[in-house]
């Protein structure tokens, strides 16, 4: 099922929970994605995978730019792909603003054209193209690496669409995705001649279980990046009444569908609705169950998810 995959959204302290995400995703044949991991790197957790003889399609968003240059970029995305054997999708982020400033020492005019041309060197060097880089990795034959783009605003959707094999939203209402994100992935792709990214969508998901706290679930998946001052500005636009009030904002999100607690079919009907306006790759989160009930439950929360995303396109209600 290439247009849904899954994700445990939580910090890297050790290869054992990855490793389980790791061993459905290879049964399911999914995409495993990871987030940006500040404990243990996400491009080494990766490798050390396969290292232990996990073969898995995986995709990181999303990776904060500044901590790297594209050189060091794409040489950590190239050996994932060539020591997994599998393609690998990489986005990249500028992070927060404050934490660009602090990592590069001064702070960043322009972000979205910064991230945008750092996509688009990372891209060439993974090409060999030196002409264009100065300097590229030494030749080796690997799976492919797609690199993308983090996504919340009009904008940066455009500057996407020039550059990037995809790109990827965090906690956007589907509305928004279909009104606001798409359009500007295929303004900036019109503008550069080029197709339209693929869009993957990260959606956040409970399956519903006794012993289960969905309001704690919910803050757990949604309060870090509800607190953020550039996913507060690309929710109010999206129509989602945001205070700066932390429970009044959380309770908004769930209203708004950005976080689902309920059956797999519950939330398989969420992945076919992105699909039905058009996303192209849905990943289902469910980081919160891993932090709260631990792996096992979070990669079961995940197998019948997927399984009823299957019953779902079976019928024909999703778009293949």
């Amino acid at each position: 099922m290439d247009h849904v995959s899954v994700m445990l959204g939580a910090q890297l302290d050790g290869l054992g929970p990855l490793a389980q995400a790791a061993t459905l995703a290879e049964e399911r044949d999914v995409r495993l994605w990871l987030g940006q991991s500040f404990q243990l790197d996400s491009h080494d957790a990766l490798t050390a995978l396969a290292g232990r003889g996990h073969h898995v399609r995986a995709g990181l968003a999303v990776a904060v730019a500044p901590l790297r240059t594209p050189f060091d970029a794409a040489l950590r995305a190239r050996g994932v792909a060539a020591l997994s054997e599998r393609p690998f999708s990489v986005a990249y982020g500028i992070g927060t603003a404050s934490a660009a400033a602090a990592l590069r020492g001064a702070p960043l005019e322009r972000p979205g054209s910064w991230v945008r041309d750092y996509a688009r060197e990372v891209r060439a060097l993974l090409d060999s193209d030196a002409a264009a880089t100065g300097m590229a990795p030494y030749p080796l034959a690997s799976p492919p690496v797609e690199v993308g783009l983090g996504v919340l605003r009009p904008r940066m959707a455009r500057l996407a669409g020039q550059v990037a094999d995809f790109a990827v939203t965090w906690l956007a209402p589907t509305a928004y995705l279909a009104d606001t994100v798409l359009p500007g992935l295929e303004q900036g792709a019109a503008e550069a001649g080029r197709r339209r990214p693929r869009l993957v969508s990260v959606v956040q998901a409970a399956v519903a279980r006794p012993g289960r706290v969905a309001p704690r679930l919910a803050a757990i998946a949604c309060s870090t990046h509800l607190g953020l001052p550039h996913y507060q500005a690309m929710l109010r636009s999206a129509g989602v009444p945001i205070e700066g009030h932390p429970a009044r904002d959380l309770r908004a999100a769930v209203g708004h569908g950005l976080f689902t607690y309920g059956s797999p079919a519950d939330v398989a009907e969420v992945v076919a609705e992105h699909r039905r306006l058009g996303v192209d790759e849905v990943v289902v989160n469910v980081g919160a169950v891993a932090v709260e009930h631990g792996a096992a439950a979070a990669v079961a929360d995940l197998a019948e998810v997927l399984d009823a995303c299957g019953a779902e396109a079976s019928s024909g209600r999703d778009v293949a």
